[in-house]
């Protein structure tokens, strides 16, 4: 693998695969261009094969020789989320640490495709080769008949393998000291990074999604003391109205929070309680203080994690 430049690698995904020479990743049959830096980060993420790399790494990667903002970061994961679609579940927070790109998904980096030459004839008419192409398939004939009776003798009596177990936990993305976790839709999550460090230190975790579809995923796998949900997505002004609807189609009650901007005047706003009442939503906040106070609540009140 070492013998093989950064301008030629090409990595297998799941669903899909990058380019790292032109910058190309290609998700369910749809393709991105990616910026610089979205592709410097996800060839080091898959360098990494699924192993946390830390932000400071990321940023280095990223933005090589300059200092810039840990938002920055933060926006090129969300663009990565976004380029991979269908699985940006994929793309991890690790916490304390940084990202990882799930090793599930990972294989070794390939060459560009290399024509082979074509065989060279040879006259399989002369008697010589004729008798040497028989011998050879009598011993392959053998050859297997071997093989399947070894493969026998091993399923009919295993040995147990001596493998060690693990003697560390996993490496997973939320606190050991979470008292509960949040789900957060937003197709732009870089507009709720100052809200999310806020509930971290009141040890409530937040899973940040983009998208209605990969939210009902982690719903069906998850438990979630609350649902916060922007309201438009995209051309679609009324998502979270919409997604609020699915999910009490499915008969989930977890508690959905409104998070957007207030209607311009009394009227208006009257509207926009009446729509999210009617969708189905608990709540609807429309500055950061409001949002804060309405999943304390949910959770207690909880105090902050002591400053170590």
């Amino acid at each position: 693998m070492n013998d093989i430049r950064p301008a030629d690698r090409r990595w297998r995904l799941r669903d899909g695969e990058f380019d790292e020479g032109n910058g190309i990743l290609r998700i369910d049959g749809r393709a991105s261009e990616l910026d610089r830096s979205c592709r410097a980060i996800l060839a080091l993420l898959l360098e990494c094969s699924g192993a946390p790399v830390s932000k400071e790494r990321l940023l280095e990667a990223g933005w090589p020789a300059t200092i810039v903002h840990e938002n920055s970061l933060a926006k090129a994961i969300g663009r990565l989320r976004e380029a991979l679609g269908s699985q940006a579940d994929l793309l991890k927070a690790v916490y304390g640490v940084g990202y990882k790109l799930d090793a599930t998904i990972l294989a070794q980096p390939v060459a560009p495709h290399q024509p082979a030459a074509p065989p060279r004839q040879r006259d399989s008419s002369s008697p010589t080769l004729r008798r040497a192409a028989m011998a050879s398939l009598a011993i392959v004939g053998i050859l297997a008949l071997v093989a399947i009776g070894f493969a026998f003798r091993d399923s009919a009596s295993p040995e147990p393998a001596d493998v060690p177990l693990r003697a560390a936990p996993p490496v997973i993305a939320d606190a050991p000291d979470s008292i509960g976790k949040v789900l957060w839709v937003d197709d732009h999550p870089e507009n709720n990074v100052f809200e999310k460090r806020f509930f971290e230190k009141h040890r409530i975790a937040v899973h940040p999604v983009t998208t209605s579809e990969d939210a009902l995923k982690l719903l069906a796998i998850y438990d979630y003391k609350a649902v916060i949900s922007d309201m438009g997505r995209g051309e679609d002004r009324l998502a979270g109205a919409r997604f609020v609807q699915q999910l009490r189609a499915r008969n989930d009650r977890t508690p959905v929070i409104i998070y957007t901007v207030r209607a311009d005047n009394a009227a208006k706003q009257q509207a926009q309680r009446q729509l999210v009442a009617e969708s189905g939503a608990q709540a609807l906040a429309v500055t950061p203080q409001e949002v804060r106070a309405i999943v304390l609540d949910l959770f207690g009140d909880p105090p902050e994690r002591p400053v170590e």
